[in-house]
């Protein structure tokens, strides 16, 4: 199992190795260091450059179809400006319903006392109630015995 791990180990660093080897159609290789670096960075910088507090201009019209249109950017037509603070969802929660209460469960009568060890369900004794199978098998098996001496 430790071989089998180590291969795929193995395996996964020469895939992501790979690109970096490998020569595309230009002769230059598939992926350069360069090219990880600026996607991290990217990455990282590419979150909300909204700062918090902060509100946003959306432009609001509609258009001849009765379509209505968003946009950052001015339209060359009338329309509506929206402020829209982009730290707040605006989205509506979906109503639930409450549940339907449980119905109440039957409680033991209290002048039943709680059953003892040897009152349990045979259950509980699978060794008692397999020795008490075999012995009836046991008993007819006997019987059968019986029968086919005395014919």
């Amino acid at each position: 199992m430790k071989l089998f791990v180590k291969l795929i180990a193995l395996l996964l660093i020469l895939a992501m190795a790979g690109p970096f080897f490998m020569r595309g159609p230009d002769g230059q290789p598939l992926m350069r260091l360069s090219d990880v670096t600026q996607r991290i960075m990217n990455w990282m910088s590419s979150g909300s450059s909204v700062k918090p507090g902060s509100k946003v201009e959306v432009h609001k019209w509609k258009d001849e179809n009765g379509q209505w249109h968003y946009s950052d950017a001015a339209p060359s037509q009338n329309s509506e400006i929206i402020t829209v603070d982009p730290n707040v969802n605006i989205i509506q929660a979906t109503p639930t319903r409450k549940p339907a209460p449980a119905p109440e469960q039957e409680k033991p009568a209290p002048d039943k006392p709680a059953p003892r060890d040897n009152e349990l369900p045979s259950i509980f004794h699978p060794v008692d109630e397999t020795n008490k199978v075999k012995e009836e098998l046991e008993q007819r098996n006997k019987e059968l015995k019986q029968r086919l001496d005395d014919t």
